[in-house]
């Protein structure tokens, strides 16, 4: 697995900020990612911006909220997933770019979920790791990939899901 692949997602995740995403990108190894089709949905960048609020900061209601801890039992920013997430970078003296942004939005747990490939964490670190905060991943791709308008955003639903199933069968 690519540790480059995920913080790609990730960054796609905290920001729609296509010179951003474009240099993200540029990190992946050839043939990791599908570049070209990822290229061609970000020149349709003029609708980005508006799609990703409405996705996921709408003050109104975020059609995908994209923390672990909105679709608990009790759905509620900082939640106990936020908590668990903070103890996790902590831990691994990982400070996120996005420090304004609860530790649980799936951009900052795909960056460290990177992180922790890229520091090559111990096999049951990064499985009690995922357990903890990423199984909830493909269920909110696939609302994702139900509610986008643009192809950025169905595309990014589709190998966020591949990326984390793939992920679990590294861990099994």
């Amino acid at each position: 697995m690519n540790s480059a692949s995920l913080a790609f997602l990730g960054e796609a995740f905290l920001s729609c900020d296509v010179p951003r995403m474009r240099e993200y990108l540029g990190r992946v190894e050839p043939g990791v990612l599908p570049t070209p089709e990822l290229s061609a949905a970000l020149d349709a960048a003029e609708d980005l911006e508006r799609e990703y609020v409405r996705l996921f900061v709408s003050p109104t209601g975020a059609v995908c909220p994209p923390w672990q801890s909105s679709g608990g039992a009790e759905p509620r920013l900082m939640g106990e997933p936020h908590h668990s997430a903070l103890k996790w970078f902590w831990s691994e003296g990982f400070q996120p770019s996005a420090a304004n942004e609860p530790a649980d939005h799936i951009g900052l747990l795909l960056l460290f979920a990177a992180h922790l490939l890229a520091h090559d964490a111990a096999q049951d670190r990064f499985r009690a790791f995922a357990d903890d905060h990423l199984a909830w991943v493909p269920s909110f791709c696939d609302t994702l990939a139900a509610e986008a308008r643009h192809p950025f955003y169905r595309l990014l639903a589709r190998l966020t899901q591949e990326k984390v199933r793939a992920l679990a069968s590294l861990r099994s």
